[in-house]
């Protein structure tokens, strides 16, 4: 279906041009994998006519991210670090570039990009030199903003080597740090040691800091022996997430969100949503633009009104951009707002 189509329907139905997009949560509620394939052409077409490009000309945010590393090389190999992963990690470097530069020809003249996201997996998988090419390019591409009233958010999904790697990400430009469900994985920042990274990042100058506090079996005790503590560092914003279990402790889990948010409240954290808290100065990451649009492979973009996801297998996202096409396969429209 092409996506103007889509996006002209989903007017019809009471679509809203404003939304805030917070950190990695989705700015709108979708009907449940409702996607439709796209025609092939259609997403370049509708750039063409404008029906998609509107959206960008007032600036847009840009999400970068990178597959699951066993995509690009065996779990064998990532873990020995082989020069095979250095190879493919490369080529797919080499391929953000380009859909970067597709990108870019696609969009009006003097499209800007106003905020800049990077998730967490491309801290813990590319090398200094990948991370500095690819920043290289976006901000060649999109004459990126490093002012002081510049939004360049990092996600960390893991603590990171070294306190260089702090410093590298701080000159490549990012000015917001988003440190994402500590306590979860074995890679994941310890909940007991999160204010020691806290006082860790803020040395660096960072803009902000924020967290994605994920309530499962795995965090919870965690999260409610060490919240008030990790509170006193002031991060900007927290974001409380929760799995959707169907189990015997579900209920459990509910009433720890919601002490949890009330916690925080009586920490003065303003309720921005239902699930994301900021303090009372902190002005929101993505003010000013309209639309996200996301770069890799499987990445997601969202406008006021649709949601487009990128081919999601290796081979086809590399042929879509060996043809010069954007690699966006699978659309659906808005069913609620936010």
């Amino acid at each position: 279906m092409p996506v103007g189509k889509v996006v002209e329907q989903a007017k019809q139905n009471g679509g809203n041009d404003s939304w805030v997009y917070l950190l990695n949560s989705p700015p709108k509620e979708f009907s449940s994998e409702n996607w439709s394939a796209l025609d092939e052409g259609a997403y370049e077409a509708d750039y063409r006519n404008s029906s998609l490009a509107r959206y960008y000309e007032g600036g847009f945010a840009l999400s970068v991210q990178a597959p699951c590393f066993n995509t690009l090389v065996s779990a064998e190999n990532y873990a020995r670090r082989l020069p095979s992963m250095n190879a493919n990690l490369q080529k797919y470097i080499d391929y953000i570039v380009k859909e970067v530069r597709l990108l870019k020809q696609n969009l009006p003249a003097g499209s800007q990009v106003k905020y800049l996201h990077w998730f967490g997996d491309l801290v813990r998988q590319l090398t200094p030199a990948a991370q500095t090419q690819v920043m290289y390019y976006l901000g060649r591409e999109f004459k990126l903003n490093f002012d002081a009233d510049a939004r360049h958010v990092i996600e960390l999904d893991a603590r990171p080597d070294s306190e260089e790697a702090l410093a590298l990400i701080k000159g490549l430009g990012f000015n917001i740090v988003c440190i994402n469900d500590p306590g979860e994985y074995a890679q994941s920042f310890p909940i007991e040691s999160l204010r020691d990274w806290l006082q860790t990042i803020r040395a660096f100058d960072f803009k902000a800091v924020y967290l994605r506090l994920k309530v499962t079996p795995a965090t919870v005790t965690a999260l409610s022996e060490h919240l008030e503590e990790i509170l006193t560092e002031r991060p900007q914003g927290i974001l409380l997430s929760s799995h959707k279990m169907e189990s015997a402790g579900t209920a459990g889990l509910e009433a720890a969100l919601k002490d949890f948010k009330r916690r925080i409240k009586s920490a003065s954290f303003i309720p921005i949503t239902q699930d994301f808290f900021a303090l009372p100065w902190t002005g929101l990451i993505s003010q000013g633009v309209s639309c996200l649009h996301g770069v890799g492979l499987g990445a997601f973009s969202y406008t006021p009104h649709y949601q487009l996801r990128n081919a999601t297998q290796l081979d086809d996202y590399y042929k879509a951009l060996d043809n010069s096409e954007l690699p966006a396969r699978a659309i659906r429209y808005t069913q609620t707002q936010l």
